[in-house]
């Protein structure tokens, strides 16, 4: 609550919107998208070209189950308080759906850069959007459940005795190198396997694909921890000496850690799975090695954590001030 010093009365500053309707929507969604998946996996689902799946791990009534999940977050938050096991549940939630929609990250390439060859299906990228969608509801609905549970700001999340830094931790410096260490580790095996072995269509799509790349694994981390992700440095002409849009630098280095993780995290899980069963890690080397394989998915998921890590300290280190 803030005091309106030109009425001279108390003004609420309000939850946001996204929280605060979020258990309503949610629950609308997880009856509409559950609904399609019981469908599905009654024995009609589609042919989701070009994989065959939409999803990862959760096929068939495993979506069904998470949909079911999401419905009880719903109930639950709206006819409980400062239940910590209802928290974790929500959170645990939001991840399975991340997980889940892993080959979402495909999806988002094949839009953003065009031409590169690579599969798209656009029933089995609707659903994963779809489920992203639920994924975000889950998480808001729990943020704001806790955020009644810790009697903090319903706005911003902080509670009356926090206490602002504006300094980047220690520990955000580690994430944001170990994120370079992984991109440059994974360049480096790519380098000794072979540039051609890359099964990309040329043109000026890879060259975009592949500055993206470099961006994404070296200038994005370090611009999450360094004063230059934060105030445009002197080398950059016209907006010298200016703040850098905060969801400029922290909307990417979210979006991309998520996606990073999530699908190079289920892909070393399979190859780890494979293995424990007397199987080789990767099905389908192509013209590469297995260790190829054993080095390159390990070092994304280092990048996707790494990265990870270093927007959560941006998060909190330039949130700006809460008007209540």
């Amino acid at each position: 609550m803030i005091i309106d010093k030109s009425t001279s009365q108390v003004a609420d500053p309000g939850v946001p919107a996204l929280i605060r309707w979020a258990p309503s929507a949610l629950l609308v969604w997880a009856i509409g998208y559950g609904g399609l998946r019981v469908y599905w996996a009654a024995g009609n689902t589609p042919s989701f070209e070009p994989t065959g799946n939409d999803l990862v791990a959760f096929t068939g009534w495993g979506a069904v189950g998470l949909c079911l999940a999401a419905a009880g977050i719903a109930v639950a938050v709206r006819m409980t308080v400062g239940s910590r096991l209802l928290m974790v549940a929500g959170y645990a939630l939001a991840a399975a759906m991340l997980v889940a929609d892993a080959l979402l990250l495909l999806d988002v390439v094949s839009v953003l850069i065009p031409g590169l060859g690579a599969d798209f299906g656009l029933v089995a990228a609707g659903s994963r959007v779809a489920l992203f969608v639920g994924a975000v509801l889950v998480a808001a609905s729990t943020v704001g459940y806790q955020r009644q549970a810790n009697d903090a700001c319903p706005r911003c999340g902080r509670r009356a005795d926090h206490l602002p830094s504006r300094k980047t931790p220690r520990w955000a410096y580690v994430g944001a190198y170990a994120a370079v260490a992984g991109c440059l580790i994974r360049l480096l095996v790519q380098f000794l396997a072979g540039f051609d072995t890359i099964p990309l269509d040329g043109g000026a799509s890879l060259l975009i694909f592949e500055v993206g790349f470099l961006l994404a694994g070296t200038l994005l981390p370090l611009a999450l921890v360094h004063s230059w992700g934060r105030i445009w440095p002197g080398w950059v002409p016209l907006l010298s000496g200016r703040s850098v849009p905060r969801w400029l630098v922290l909307g990417p280095g979210l979006v991309l850690s998520a996606g990073i993780t999530s699908y190079f995290g289920v892909t070393l899980a399979q190859m780890v799975g494979n293995v424990l069963n007397g199987n080789p890690g990767f099905d389908d080397t192509g013209p590469l090695s297995q260790a190829f394989f054993w080095v390159a998915v390990p070092s994304y998921c280092i990048w996707g954590l790494g990265m990870g890590v270093a927007a959560v300290a941006y998060f909190r280190t330039t949130r700006p001030g809460c008007r209540s």
